[in-house]
């Protein structure tokens, strides 16, 4: 887990990323709904996304997005490293410092529910026995 001291830092790190996949999540509010978002690219190929809207803005905060993005983010390197049927590195980028913090926290919090999904999705792409690795900043 990195997280960059700036903006242009971050867009800088980003630019010098070498792994063949990489993944970004983010959310919003727009309409009074809140989602989450997630694309998946390869080199400066699009090759998947997916969204997700949660309900409005009333019952869900913008960091629920977030994490919802991020766990859409892991569900799509599953199933492309599924399809590809091999190990690849891969790098998954979001812009929410709390959602980047928290996947490091292992606590009942609100919202943390979501965490734990991301969590469990996370252990199921990177088993233990394949020292897998994937970079969240």
């Amino acid at each position: 887990m990195r997280i960059a001291e700036s903006k242009e830092k971050a867009f800088k790190e980003d630019k010098g990323v070498e792994e063949e996949l990489r993944v970004y999540s983010d959310s919003s509010v727009i309409d009074g709904g809140v989602g989450g978002v997630a694309v998946l690219m390869e080199g400066k190929r699009r090759i998947g996304e997916s969204r997700f809207h949660l309900g409005t803005a009333d019952t869900h905060m913008v960091y629920e997005g977030e994490v919802v993005g991020m766990i859409l983010a892991v569900k799509l390197l599953k199933v492309e490293m599924k399809a590809r049927g091999g190990n690849r590195t891969m790098a998954l980028g979001a812009d929410n410092q709390a959602a980047i913090r928290a996947t490091l926290v292992f606590q009942s919090k609100l919202g943390h529910y979501l965490m734990d999904i991301f969590h469990n999705n996370l252990h199921t792409l990177l088993p233990q026995e394949n020292d897998g690795k994937l970079i969240v900043c």
